[in-house]
């Protein structure tokens, strides 16, 4: 686990460094260079904040300039490094002291805010968002400039001079992309290990629900086998509620059995071998949590019940009543222990029980989507209550096909829970699991992950030989998923890439000039096809729910539109239009590629 990674943006901590050392010293941050990697910082603190600084400008003799090159150049070594680690928090100042001073000078940390919003937008929120967790710290008053901020995308404006050591931990955590802090006392085999953009944003999604005013309510989708337990868990442990974390799993069962294991069964019900009054889940949780899991499973009447416990009242309490409905008066004993077994505040007129919980549901099915709950009879009013009205929207667990980057950690973790420590991993090896479609997501890993620990037994090296056959062996469907792309060159701003070709200037040397028109529209090609590479990765579906089966998240449209810059294209429009840049391509992708597989879907819907 790394370091959290601060990037300082502000060309004042750079001209003093005895100003960025006083800096350092109030937020409580180690100053550390750019290229320090995760081994040397392992000297550092556990709760340790490393600061990497950035001026933001270049220096030429006498003369100073202001460089958005230089500063997305700097955003995207912490956004894709060989090491895999993410800025946690970017600290942009808006004044930048440029030599000979211009008018730009004094809002040029927001042109660079809105140049890094542009460059890395967020794909699961709203236009004007961005994925960078961006955060304007200036000695410019709030009323004079945050609304420029606001609107340029910061998730925050912060004064200077308030910024202390507990501030920047707040903002940390509501803003920042934090690995799990918490695995360190948690089981080796922790599934929220990982530090892909998808799992650090769903682990801030899951503080920000934590942190709920008036112990809400919250609702946590994803597939099955993803994690949904764990991030339930570490909610739970980020709320620091002093109760514990009661969880129920709603299986198909009788009704009354189902009520009973919820909301907890007053005396006399019953007449089989459990006869005494005791609590449910929902009481056990008392100021703490509680999770009901797969909670589409819950009957049509308990959906009600539920819908009514999801409710606060004004002191933030939630009321339940007991299978039974009263609280049983004779025999004497049954009365004393039925108001032993509660854990709550009981009301001695109505027997209802109010109880300090917060309440977490999850499920494995689309929730979320008004035509399923229609079709399987779940109510919307529940949904609404449950997901949206405390927390605004459901928070969404990513399946570990869209967080591959997490695969050879969580893996390596596994290994070692199944008694495989130490022992390394074979490329060939590691090119399966991360070409494998991982139906079941974390839960199968950790079976694969057993089974290679028994496998490789007494050996030091886990190799393709010791995965379970249909790894090495794939299905006609696995093979259709697409192979991880070779590392490249770190990628460059489409504006920089067309300054570049527009200034270029050739050689006038016959010998070297020679027949290299036709390789020059090669490249040419090879570049188009990179740009809608990028596009389609871009334009991901991040909701988790497929448009076109054959496609999966691509949206071959989106991307077309974005790279022609136009606001409308019909589908059809869309596949002549790739069909028609697809001929300047040098060599044809590879037909298990994202873009091979959108061309083949373009052919199709022109035939």
């Amino acid at each position: 686990m790394s370091r959290p990674r601060l990037l300082i943006i502000d060309d004042q901590f750079t001209r003093s460094l005895d100003l960025r050392a006083e800096l350092c010293d109030q937020l409580g941050v180690v100053d550390v260079p750019l290229e320090a990697t995760d081994a040397e910082l392992e000297s550092l603190s556990e709760d340790a904040v490393a600061a990497v600084f950035c001026s933001g400008q270049q220096v030429r003799g006498d003369r100073v300039t202001n460089d958005l090159t230089l500063i997305e150049q700097t955003v995207r070594r912490g956004w894709s490094g060989p090491e895999g680690w993410r800025w946690a928090l970017i600290l942009l100042d808006v004044r930048f002291d440029a030599q000979p001073a211009t008018q730009a000078d004094a809002t040029f940390g927001l042109t660079a805010l809105a140049h890094l919003v542009e460059r890395w937008p967020d794909q699961g929120a709203a236009p004007g968002n961005s994925e960078l967790p961006l955060v304007v710290l200036s000695s410019i008053a709030r009323d004079r400039r945050a609304r420029d901020a606001n609107r340029a995308g910061a998730r925050a404006y912060v004064e200077k001079a308030s910024l202390d050591r507990a501030g920047l931990r707040g903002l940390l955590d509501e803003h920042g992309l934090l690995e799990d802090r918490l695995l360190r006392g948690r089981p080796p085999g922790s599934l929220l290990l990982g530090r892909s953009l998808p799992m650090l944003t769903a682990l801030r999604e899951a503080r920000r629900v934590a942190r709920v005013e008036g112990r809400g309510n919250a609702m946590i989708l994803g597939p099955q086998g993803c994690g949904k337990t764990s991030i339930a868990s570490y909610i739970h442990a980020v709320s620091q509620r002093p109760g514990r974390l009661a969880h129920y799993f709603a299986s198909p069962a009788l009704e009354q059995i189902e009520y009973a294991a919820l909301f907890g069964c007053w005396q006399g019900v019953y007449t089989g071998q459990r006869k005494e009054s005791y609590p449910g889940v929902a009481e056990l949780a008392h100021q703490g949590t509680l999770l009901i899991d797969e909670v589409h499973n819950l009957k049509p009447t308990n959906q009600a019940e539920l819908l009514d416990f999801a409710r606060l009242d004004q002191q933030h309490q939630r009321w339940l009543t007991r299978l039974g409905k009263t609280i049983p008066t004779r025999p004497r004993d049954a009365f004393q222990q039925a108001r032993r077994s509660v854990l709550g505040e009981l009301n001695p007129e109505t027997s209802r029980i109010a109880v300090d919980v917060l309440l977490l549901t999850a499920s494995s099915e689309p929730v979320h989507d008004p035509g399923w709950r229609q079709e399987q009879s779940f109510s919307d009013p529940l949904y609404t209550r449950l997901g949206v009205e405390y927390v605004g929207r459901p928070l969404r667990v990513p399946g570990l096909s869209e967080r591959r980057q997490d695969i050879p950690l969580l893996f390596q973790r596994l290994l070692q829970r199944a008694g495989g420590e130490g022992a390394e991993l074979d490329p060939e090896a590691l090119e399966l699991l991360l070409r494998y479609p991982w139906p079941g997501n974390i839960a199968e890993l950790q079976g694969v992950a057993s089974y290679a620990a028994h496998a490789s037994q007494g050996f030091d090296v886990v190799y393709a030989r010791h995965l379970p056959p249909r790894l090495t062996q794939p299905s006609a469907a696995q093979q259709r998923m697409p192979r991880p792309a070779p590392p490249r060159v770190a990628p460059e701003g489409a504006p920089r890439v067309e300054e570049r070709l527009t200034t270029m200037a050739f050689e006038p040397n016959a010998g070297e000039l020679h027949g290299r028109l036709t390789s020059m529209q090669g490249a040419y090609g090879e570049a188009i096809k990179r740009l809608l590479e990028a596009a389609l990765e871009a334009t991901r579906n991040r909701t988790g729910v497929p448009r076109n089966e054959a496609l999966g998240d691509l949206v071959p449209t989106r991307a077309v539109k974005l790279v022609l810059g136009r606001r409308r294209m019909t589908t059809a429009q869309a596949a002549s239009e790739l069909l028609r840049l697809a001929k300047l391509f040098q060599e044809p992708p590879e037909p298990t590629s994202d873009l091979g597989r959108v061309l083949e879907w373009a052919r199709g819907l022109r035939r």
